[in-house]
Order: C-alpha cells, then sequence, then structure tokens
C-alpha cells in the first residue's frame, strides 16, 4: 500500500491510497513485475476557486514496478485531476 499526502503550509488538501492487485508469489514473496492498482483519491475544497470536495475511485493498469515511485505517484495524480 502507498500513501500519498499534498500540504499547503502544512493543511492537507489532497490525500491518495494505492493498493497492488497483482499476484503475490507465495514461495519468494515477491509481486509480478508489472502491477495493477486500485486507488481512492480525495481532495478538499479548494479555498481560491470554490471547487467542491471530491472523491476519485480508480485503477492504474500495468505499472512497471522498475520505475521510479514517482512514475506511479504521477499516474495517479494524473488519473485523479482528469476525473
Amino acid at each position: 500500500m502507498m500513501t500519498i499526502e499534498v500540504r499547503i503550509n502544512g493543511r492537507l488538501v489532497a490525500s491518495a491510497v494505492a493498493v497492488n492487485q497483482s499476484n503475490l508469489d507465495p514461495v519468494s514473496d515477491n509481486l509480478d513485475p508489472v502491477s495493477d492498482y486500485t486507488f481512492r483519491a480525495d481532495e478538499t475544497r479548494h479555498p481560491v476557486s470554490g471547487k467542491n470536495p471530491k472523491v476519485i475511485d480508480s485503477t492504474i493498469k500495468n505499472h512497471y514496478r522498475s520505475d521510479s515511485v514517482w512514475s506511479l505517484v504521477e499516474k495517479i495524480a494524473s488519473a485523479a485531476k482528469e476525473d
């Protein structure tokens, strides 16, 4: 599980929790090299634009686990902002 928090001046304005949905090899405890993740992201009411809070449930498919963790963060952020 991965947790992402976005804070502005110490105030939490958005967060996400992603969970790997790929197969765990019971012999080696290794996950598949390419994984799918489900995530839930939420964003508070935007104080400047006045946009309402939102919650997004989505999936990231075929993420290469050898990529940087920032690559997964980017995919989650991109999916959350498009919704």
